[in-house]
């Protein structure tokens, strides 16, 4: 059965008002379930109805995370950059459930929900709703083992949960090494070598992510641009996030097949390959294993039969105003050009019959000895 004119044929309606649609929502009294944070509701005669979105005229989080913030500032919350929008959509049960259905939109600017744009404002009941939860207050963000470990996120009152990195209808939700750096400085920590790794999960549980995007630069996470966090359900595709604030201290690295001080490097369990196997990487190795890392030199071996990707990982270092900071993605997604790779951590400055011996000019070709 068609609902009223203006409302869509489904869910079930029970009112539709003929009032402007401005002044029915100027007039909304609006609240979070528990003060700062939860579930948003709508007084509507008497009743506080939980606000869902339409499912065929908004986009998943965009609107929420844009809603969110809105919402905030109304209620009297700062919702600058320094206050966080969290959002957590759900499912609404059972089928005769009255609520609040919307296709608000907002920018996340604005002063007053009556300041977005929306079509639907309209009572109804039935199962296709999905309703909004909030917070207005700064989340609580740890490294699980402290200074180093799986970059783990506390919104409200809730058990810490992973961050993840993941892909979203087309769009990746990155973590990298610039939101590594601010985090070492929000959290207060030392640092050295920076390590940011991502790998994948098979995470079941609930998750955080988030697409805010720092430079660097900035002392406190909340200076980043987009310091928002979207509370998420179970993914098929999770990319946990792991830092650590000092390698030399926090990551055990190790060599396979050593010989004076060379060797293929192994570290968070899993072997290394690049697209850019250099002295940075070699250095960034050599020094968390405590010998020099002014003369390391990269090694490459067997490279005609070293394309296994199983338990490897990606290994990329670059040097900053920072010092080096170093990523790794763990493989199959990754597709390295040298795999096999290895390191040589000299405590002086190589002869020229040295270099040669380890460093072949061509990788690919086979390894180079001179003997002088």
């Amino acid at each position: 059965r068609k609902g009223p004119i203006g409302c869509p044929v489904f869910p079930k309606w029970t009112s539709c008002s003929d009032e402007p649609m401005k002044t029915v929502v100027s007039k909304a009294v609006i609240k979070l379930d528990k003060q700062s944070y939860g579930e948003l509701k709508v007084y509507v005669n008497d009743k506080w109805l939980a606000v869902c979105r339409d499912r065929v005229y908004t986009i998943y989080e965009d609107w929420a995370l844009r809603l969110a913030k809105t919402v905030c500032r109304q209620l009297g919350y700062n919702s600058s950059k320094n206050v966080m929008s969290f959002i957590k959509l759900q499912g609404r049960t059972p089928f005769s459930q009255l609520f609040l259905y919307t296709d608000i939109s907002c920018r996340g600017t604005q002063k007053h929900l009556e300041e977005c744009h929306h079509t639907r404002w309209n009572t109804g009941m039935g199962r296709m709703c999905e309703s909004t939860s909030i917070s207005c207050d700064v989340p609580s963000i740890r490294l699980s083992e402290r200074t180093y470990g799986v970059v783990q996120i506390r919104l409200n009152d809730s058990v810490w949960l992973p961050l993840c990195k993941y892909w979203y209808q087309g769009h990746e939700y990155t973590w990298g090494k610039e939101e590594s750096r601010v985090l070492c400085k929000h959290l207060g920590l030392n640092t050295g070598n920076i390590l940011t790794y991502n790998y994948k999960t098979p995470h079941q549980g609930d998750h955080v992510s988030t697409d805010m995007k720092c430079k660097g630069s900035e002392s406190d996470l909340r200076e980043c641009e987009r310091f928002s966090w979207s509370f998420m359900r179970p993914a098929f595709i999770c990319h946990t996030v792991y830092v650590a604030c000092d390698m030399s201290k926090d990551v055990n690295i190790h060599l396979r097949d050593p010989d004076d001080h060379s060797g293929k490097p192994e570290l968070l369990e899993t072997k290394l390959c690049s697209d850019k196997w250099t002295e940075t990487e070699a250095s960034a190795i050599c020094d968390n294993l405590g010998l020099s890392p002014k003369y390391a030199i990269p090694l490459f071996y067997e490279q005609h039969s070293a394309h296994d990707r199983s338990n490897s990982s990606s290994f990329e270092c670059s040097k900053s105003e920072y010092g080096v900071e170093c990523e790794m993605e763990k493989c199959p997604y990754c597709d390295c050009l040298h795999y096999n790779v290895g390191v040589r951590c000299f405590d002086h400055k190589p002869g020229i019959h040295e270099y040669i011996k380890v460093k072949p000019q061509f990788p690919y070709t086979g390894q180079v000895e001179v003997h002088i």
